[in-house]
């Protein structure tokens, strides 16, 4: 078990996500200072940093792009199930899948491929996508868009 540790996220965070983080047990010390609760930790990957809880479920990503004055870096606390999608190559196709995946990535429900055809829109088919998966999620799990929500 990982003992209790200060560590420092990214200034930029909606007051939403600074909430549901005091409501998760971690404790602000100031604007970007926090004390984690007994078991949190803040993790490296390959492409962002992850707040993990006890469990070593994904609480919360801290993404970091390039912007035209220099890095920008934000937090954004995840939901336990969400919708999403995946550029996917059926034989010489190019499809969207509909994926709907927990906060840790595994994939709980795949909607099926809907094929790219020539003078559509990609924004209209991704949309599509998500929009088969937050059915599902609807219906299966009515509260997913609760960040407290699902995580027992």
């Amino acid at each position: 078990m990982v003992a209790t540790q200060i560590v420092n996220l990214p200034r930029v965070m909606k007051d939403d996500d600074r909430f549901y983080l005091s409501v998760f047990g971690i404790e602000f010390l100031s604007q970007n200072t926090v004390l984690l609760p007994d078991g949190w930790c803040l993790q490296e990957e390959e492409t962002r940093k992850v707040l993990r809880d006890s469990r070593g479920h994904v609480r919360a990503e801290i993404l970091s792009f390039d912007t035209s004055i220099g890095v920008s870096t934000y937090l954004r606390v995840l939901r336990r199930y969400m919708a999403t999608w995946k550029h996917v190559r059926v034989g010489t196709q190019s499809a969207i899948e509909s994926i709907v995946v927990d906060s840790d990535g595994n994939v709980l429900y795949r909607g099926g491929d809907i094929y790219l055809q020539k003078g559509q829109s990609l924004v209209a088919i991704i949309d599509y996508a998500v929009f088969v998966g937050r059915q599902w999620l609807s219906t299966h799990f009515p509260h997913f868009e609760d960040p407290l929500a699902y995580w027992d």
